[in-house]
């Protein structure tokens, strides 16, 4: 007997090889098998070709997956999260486990889209002077900051507050454009 039950959900590693023609609509994709695997109880051999439908497909990768894993569970400088950022990210953690690979994704896309810096956006520097983003570079900012000067500030120095102008919105009002 082999090791999965009815009802068990397994992934096949395939290459999708062909985009069927929309005769059988279930099952639009024809994928070669990359390695032996055991696929809805059935052996699969390597290089076999087998019809599989869109439901079939993890939308996420095991290396993506493993991935998320690490920035949970790492250390900080093994490249992980730290315990303020994982609070941020998803709350209360004592139930991560239970969250699925998809949802943790999610959320740290969310919050990272969070904490990007973007023209308009206010940051503070080291020694709480703060500024108005007007520029992005590879490694600074180009800010107007609150004394008046313009400056160039390293990313790595700078911390994003909730506060955000419209500086387009401000720009088509000088042009004389409405809004």
């Amino acid at each position: 007997m082999g090791k999965y039950k009815v009802g068990d959900k397994v992934l096949v590693k395939a290459t999708i090889s062909e985009v069927n023609d929309g005769t059988f609509p279930n099952m639009p994709y024809s994928a070669t098998v990359v390695s032996k695997n055991e696929w809805k109880g059935v052996g699969v051999e390597k290089g076999k070709t087998i019809e599989i439908g869109e439901d079939a497909i993890a939308d996420m990768t095991a290396e993506e997956a493993w991935e998320i894993a690490k920035k949970v569970f790492l250390y900080p400088s093994q490249g992980g999260f730290n315990a303020t950022e994982l609070e941020e990210i998803f709350g209360r953690t004592e139930h991560l486990w239970e969250m699925t690979p998809q949802a943790a994704k999610a959320k740290i896309e969310a919050w990272e889209a969070a904490k990007e810096i973007k023209v308009g956006d206010v940051v503070e520097a080291e020694g709480g002077i703060k500024a108005v983003v007007m520029d992005i570079q590879r490694q600074t900012f180009g800010v107007f900051t609150e004394n008046g000067c313009i400056e160039e500030w390293y990313k790595s120095k700078v911390v994003k507050t909730r506060h955000h102008i419209d500086i387009d919105g401000l720009l088509k009002q000088v042009r004389g454009n409405k809004r």
